[in-house]
């Protein structure tokens, strides 16, 4: 990451010192990307990111766009799905897992 670009993660991480630094990494490598998305389940990094007008997605959007993209195997999404479903270490809306394993097995 260029210079100019660290100095801008450690202002973020001055001006909002609830983010950590790699949030603060995220956010600024997004946003000096074209077309820069931040995935992001932190409810304070998305307000945040959508103050500075970044796209924000949680992780499960990935597993909707490679669906609907038609780019990987329903088994493998599965796969991840029951994963981050058994992972105590993962943080994602149960519901939407259990949504989103229902859809894919039904095809």
């Amino acid at each position: 990451m260029p210079g100019d670009e660290v100095a801008r993660v450690s202002a973020l991480k001055t001006e909002h010192s609830g983010l950590s630094a790699n949030d603060c990494f995220a956010l600024i490598t997004a946003i000096c990307q074209e077309k820069g998305i931040l995935l992001t389940g932190d409810a304070n990094l998305r307000k945040v990111a959508v103050t500075r007008n970044v796209r924000v997605h949680g992780v499960l959007w990935i597993i909707d766009e490679l669906l609907s993209a038609d780019a990987c195997e329903a088994e493998l999404l599965i796969f991840a799905l029951e994963l981050w479903r058994d992972d105590r270490a993962v943080f994602l809306p149960p519901v939407e897992i259990d949504n989103r394993l229902r859809r894919l097995r039904g095809r």
